[in-house]
């Protein structure tokens, strides 16, 4: 099953369902886009009267044919998550000044606020938080969407804002203990993505006026550049 969404030909998320439908970023908006590929309907449409910018980031909660997604403004107003119904385009407010969400395994919600990344218990069929937000990460990077990227099972892999000095790449647990992977070399890094099964990680290095996409397999520790002819 493939799911794409794009605007300006970046993609902007992507939420996959069970039955084969998922939920992606069509323009500004989410569209519904079937296992086929060809079929797509439009999920959510911007609200004018808001000054709604974008829907993005949209991922699935299982069992409760809900997509919660990030929506943004065209204004100094923080942006917010909500979820939308599969069956009927409802949506009802979730979180109020949060960006990047990230549904766990374990019924957590992870989620950015300013340049902190915070982890609450979440209910994901009242769609309401079940105890305070914890800290798990402070100042992460920001260039369009934030730099993390987490797996269901709660890795998480990010890239501090620290400006374009040399960084590490590693994974952090829910207990905030950081852990550098083996085989890579620091560098300007960006946008660190982490496959379903967690034991890969893909990320840009920048150099100079070249930016190159690697991939490491971390049980490994082994880093290798990605060609342009790789399936």
């Amino acid at each position: 099953t493939k799911c794409e969404g794009r605007r300006g030909g970046v993609s902007r998320g992507c939420g996959r369902a069970a039955d084969g439908v998922g939920a992606g970023t069509a323009g500004a908006g989410l569209q519904r886009i079937w296992g086929d590929g060809g079929s797509q309907a439009t999920l959510t449409s911007l609200d004018a009267s808001q000054k709604e910018w974008r829907h993005s980031e949209p991922q699935l909660l299982p069992g409760t044919g809900m997509v919660l997604f990030e929506v943004t403004y065209d204004n100094l107003r923080d942006p917010r998550l909500e979820a939308v119904m599969l069956d009927s385009g409802r949506r009802q407010v979730v979180l109020e000044n949060a960006s990047d969400p990230h549904y766990l395994n374990d019924g957590h919600l992870l989620f950015r606020r300013g340049e902190a990344l915070l982890v609450a218990p979440f209910d994901a069929k009242k769609l309401t938080l079940l105890g305070p937000a914890v800290p798990v990460v402070d100042q992460i990077r920001r260039q369009g969407p934030a730099q993390l990227a987490a797996s269901p099972a709660g890795t998480l892999a990010y890239l501090p804002a620290s400006g374009d000095t040399m960084q590490t790449l590693g994974s952090v647990g829910l207990d905030g203990m950081f852990q550098p992977f083996v085989g890579v070399h620091p560098g300007v890094l960006r946008m660190p993505r982490v496959s379903p099964n967690g034991q890969s990680i893909a990320f840009h290095v920048v150099e100079g006026p070249e930016t190159t996409l690697l991939i490491c397999v971390v049980s490994r520790g082994m880093t290798r550049r990605v060609s342009p002819h790789d399936p």
